[in-house]
């Protein structure tokens, strides 16, 4: 009998509910990731130089070589506002990267004699975004001219600045329509 008691006994403490408190907590943790993006608003995406009224309808002089006064940076700021409100971005990734590339206008005619070219540089200098500077571009002999990757080392957000000018050969220009371009790429490594 006694051993009944004691084992009914022991029964009754497992199978007896907890005692309420007058306080508890529990805590949840909880864990997110944000993967790492950028975002660039470019603004209108071609212009004509030649539309500038300081270049009056020609990027030449008289006696044809490339005009002492074209102004691109004058280009680009009739390009509806300023260069910088035209070139918007940022970079959540605190590895992110910035790469400028200009190809230099050419033209696909023959220049066919050593007085004459059928290509204008392109030199960029002083492009930054939200303090972060990138280095010089020129390009030569009309070819493709690039930064490289320019690691930022943090976040950025705002708009780009900087200036472009034509490389004077001093040399006549092909007649014909001439092409070019710059190229800004962002990356969040």
């Amino acid at each position: 009998m006694k051993r009944m008691l004691i084992a009914a006994s022991a029964l009754a403490m497992i199978a007896s509910p907890a005692f309420a408190q007058s306080s508890d907590s529990a805590t949840v943790n909880l864990t997110a990731s944000v993967q790492p993006l950028c975002s660039m608003v470019a603004g209108d995406s071609s212009f004509d130089i030649n539309t500038v009224p300081a270049n009056a309808g020609s990027i030449v002089d008289a006696d044809g070589t490339l005009k002492a006064n074209t102004s691109v940076p004058a280009a680009l700021s009739a390009f509806a506002g300023p260069a910088a409100s035209q070139l918007t971005a940022w970079c959540n990734g605190v590895s992110s990267s910035v790469t400028l590339e200009a190809d230099g206008l050419s033209n696909p005619a023959a220049a066919g004699d050593t007085d004459f070219v059928n290509y204008v540089d392109l030199s960029l200098t002083g492009w930054q975004v939200d303090g972060i500077t990138i280095p010089t571009v020129t390009t030569s002999n009309g070819n493709t001219a690039s930064s490289g990757a320019i690691p930022t080392n943090r976040v950025f957000s705002g708009s780009f600045d900087g200036n472009i000018a034509f490389v004077d050969t001093g040399k006549k220009l092909v007649s014909g329509g001439y092409t070019g371009s710059f190229k800004i790429s962002i990356a969040a490594n």
